[in-house]
């Protein structure tokens, strides 16, 4: 049974791997699924614009595949190391990789980060695709609030920010998460 796994990959090596494991399993008859959400930068440099795509999770590529593939995979151009919350690869549920879609493809300036954010106050998400899912509010104007929600397997935060409007404070999710 094929599980997802999040594998952290050399700098700017996210596309290279995904390539990779496409050929490898092309070769070997066997069938892996990844995810890597990408977005357009916009830069600016001597008065001039340009975009570019590059991956929303920096140095993360999703992959789902079944137990035999570990000793293939860590061996392909890109890859880094499986994340891990200790010594085996942490699998990612289906709920949490939905949620991982969900972020990617509806928030903005998105971070991951192993620890949690200091002076947080717990919140629900109340519109959208991510509706009922407990968040921590990081800060927030009129327009922007940026949040905080954790991937417990992976022992990984991510950061990103929504409309103002579809985020409320909540009792119930300040206790939820105290427990």
């Amino acid at each position: 049974m094929n599980c997802w796994y999040a594998i952290y990959t050399k700098t700017n090596a996210e596309q290279k791997l995904v390539k990779s494991i496409v050929n490898l399993a092309a070769r070997n008859n066997e069938r892996y699924d990844t995810y890597l959400p990408m977005k357009t930068e916009i830069r600016r440099c001597n008065n001039k614009v340009s975009t570019k795509r590059v991956p929303v999770f920096k140095n993360y590529l999703f992959v789902s595949h079944d137990n035999s593939a570990f000793s293939k995979l860590k061996y392909l151009p890109g890859f880094n190391y499986y994340v891990s919350a200790g010594v085996k690869p942490s699998g990612i549920s289906n709920a949490e990789m939905q949620i991982i879609k969900n972020i990617a493809e509806n928030a903005v300036n998105i971070s991951c980060n192993q620890k949690i954010t200091k002076s947080t106050q717990p919140a629900i998400i109340i519109d959208g695709p991510l509706t009922g899912q407990p968040v921590r509010l990081l800060s927030s104007d009129e327009k922007r609030a940026r949040v905080e929600i954790e991937l417990k397997n992976l022992s990984t935060y991510i950061d990103f920010e929504l409309p103002s409007g579809v985020i409320q404070l909540d009792n119930l999710v300040a206790q939820s998460i105290k427990d």
